[in-house]
């Protein structure tokens, strides 16, 4: 029995380590990404945000300015 909760923690284990490589690569491509981005454009020349958060932001940004495009082009309504 011991046998086989060594050979579990030990997949588990590997599986963590690959997990964490690979969210390792994303940060670094997400970062790589970010630098193309002007920086007057991002919320980079804040302290404490990353290359990471600062494309999350990004993104929940860009979902409410693309909302804000598509109504704002529609012709107001009269109530």
């Amino acid at each position: 029995m011991a046998d086989s909760v060594e050979t579990a923690l030990s997949v588990y284990a590997t599986a963590i380590k690959t997990f964490m490589k690979i969210i390792t690569d994303l940060d670094k491509a997400i970062a790589k990404l970010v630098q193309t981005i002007p920086e007057e454009y991002s919320s980079r020349s804040i302290p404490s945000i990353g290359p990471v958060y600062d494309a999350d932001i990004m993104a929940e940004i860009g979902w409410y300015v693309k909302l804000w495009k598509k109504t704002s082009r529609q012709s107001p309504s009269v109530t």
